[in-house]
């Protein structure tokens, strides 16, 4: 029994460690570049720290500064208007559409968004 015990443990740590990995990862692997753009926009509910990377269409969302500490995790209506915000002060937001948005890890919201190009004009 204590075998059982002591090996699921082992599992669990294991499993433990290997989220906190892969959202590590996830965000060298998205948001580590220079196409990545930060920022803060502030809403009714909030101040939130931005990280978009636009030319993968994903952005990040989450409370600035001690938000979290002092409100915890916002809701996603709360994040996706920080995101909303935040496609607004970047002039994006009549060219950019949402496609996704969900918890990535609590604290943390991420957004996938598809933007319109511009068509080339005849003639020009």
């Amino acid at each position: 029994m204590q075998y059982k015990l002591s090996g699921l443990m082992a599992v669990g740590a294991l499993v433990l460690a290997l989220s906190g990995c892969m959202t590590f990862n996830h965000i060298i692997d998205h948001y580590s570049s220079e196409n990545t753009q930060t920022g803060k926009v502030t809403t009714a509910e909030g101040d939130f720290k931005i990280m978009d990377n636009a030319s993968e269409g994903r952005m990040m969302v989450t409370f600035s500064g001690m938000g979290t500490v002092y409100k915890g995790t916002p809701p996603l209506p709360w994040a996706r208007d920080a995101a909303i915000a935040w496609m607004h002060e970047t002039g994006r937001s009549e060219t950019c559409e949402f496609t996704e948005g969900y918890l990535f890890q609590a604290p943390q919201y991420e957004f996938l968004y598809a933007c319109q190009t511009a068509e080339p004009r005849g003639g020009e």
